[in-house]
């Protein structure tokens, strides 16, 4: 009997390394990602972010909300025409959780080929996050697929992030101009703002609990800095970044993804 050449045993073990790296999840059991630092866990079928602990302190700064938590939004224009979907519409029909090289992980979720206004395989999301080894906050993608003929991509809200923050629990740390920052205590109210001409000049907010070190990181990297809002609302227990897309409501329109953000926890005050 011919023996297996060095050559071959070495590629019958990279790709069982490569399997055990590569895990395939149910989506319908959700996914959780954990470090030493945070454990992001995602609710079944719809993916809703529904934990993120601190576990340096134990902390879950998202609270359970009536239905489902959420993790993306999507609204379709042609217009004056508005239309929105979001990660609740439909189960997502795949996940993945990788071991990345120098010990990050990314969960990969996909809703592909959703029905949608009477179409068939008309809209796919894709959802990547990087959760590194060091740190408590993760890098989130998203990209939309557009096969429609008559909407086009209007905007995307994400991360949307519901049960956080509570009202009168955090303060809310943001830029603004002529000042450099404010530190809003106790926040009960709204605030929202457009980077970069609308009040808010840097791509960052913070939250952090009152009395505490116990803080909520969210910005974008975009290094072309476009337009996007800021949107918090204690009342609402909810939070999101809005981007928007280049051929706003050009029917088939898509969005690329064209920046990651961050969010995650962080020992430490809005300083």
């Amino acid at each position: 009997m011919r023996k297996p050449s060095i050559a071959w045993l070495m590629i019958m073990v990279c790709a069982i390394g490569l399997q055990a790296a590569q895990k395939q999840v149910d989506p319908s059991t959700g996914i959780t990602l954990k470090n030493r630092y945070v454990r992001l866990e995602f609710e079944p079928k719809g993916m809703g972010l529904s934990a993120m602990v601190d576990l340096l302190s134990g902390v879950n700064h998202i609270q359970p909300v009536e239905g489902k938590h959420l993790l993306w939004q999507v609204t379709l224009g042609r217009g004056t025409q508005r239309e929105k979907v979001d990660n609740n519409y439909a189960p997502c029909n795949f996940a993945r959780v990788e071991e990345l090289p120098g010990g990050a992980q990314r969960a990969t979720l996909e809703w592909n080929d959703l029905h949608w206004w009477l179409q068939d395989r008309m809209l796919s999301i894709r959802v990547t996050v990087d959760l590194p080894p060091d740190s408590g906050i993760a890098q989130w993608r998203i990209s939309v697929s557009n096969n429609n003929d008559y909407w086009g991509m209007w905007s995307v809200s994400f991360p949307y992030v519901n049960g956080l923050p509570e009202s009168g629990k955090y303060d809310i740390a943001r830029a603004i101009y002529g000042t450099g920052g404010q530190l809003l205590k106790a926040w009960r109210n709204k605030v929202e703002g457009r980077y970069p001409s609308g009040g808010w000049p840097i791509q960052f907010l913070s939250l952090t609990r009152s009395g505490s070190r116990d803080s909520v990181y969210f910005v974008t990297m975009d290094p072309e800095g476009g337009a996007k809002d800021f949107l918090v609302d204690p009342g609402d227990r909810s939070m999101s970044i809005v981007h928007y897309t280049e051929n706003m409501g050009v029917p088939g329109s898509d969005y690329p993804g064209y920046y990651p953000t961050e969010l995650g926890v962080y020992q430490g005050t809005w300083v």
